[in-house]
């Protein structure tokens, strides 16, 4: 975990191999709060960002780079810290992400 930019960090760096996405997370420092990039596997949200002094309960957009489990698995953990959260992924990868997510909203 590290600040990349001001207002921009790397929550989660994988390496080659590992089963596992990278995961951002920008302060757009406005009412949009946090924006993240991914949501990785098994990844403790709260834990990483209690590092940099951010609260995951901000956290009001997060990106879907596509629809791989390993992109999406941490959807669950986001809807219970924040049940208004919303999601954006690729118009091609709408499908397979929302089946998966289905999983967690039943």
């Amino acid at each position: 975990m590290r600040q990349s930019l001001k207002d921009l960090y790397i929550l989660k760096e994988c390496k080659i191999g590992e089963p596992t996405s990278n995961i951002y997370l920008l302060n757009t420092c406005s009412e949009d709060g946090l924006v993240l990039v991914d949501t990785g596997l098994n990844f403790n949200f709260k834990n990483a960002m209690s590092r940099f002094g951010c609260n995951p309960n901000e956290i009001k957009h997060c990106l879907l780079t596509h629809g791989h489990f390993d992109h999406v698995d941490g959807c669950k953990e986001l809807i219970d810290i924040n049940p208004n959260i919303r999601f954006y992924t690729h118009i091609n990868d709408a499908e397979n992400t929302e089946s998966i997510m289905a999983q967690y909203l039943h």
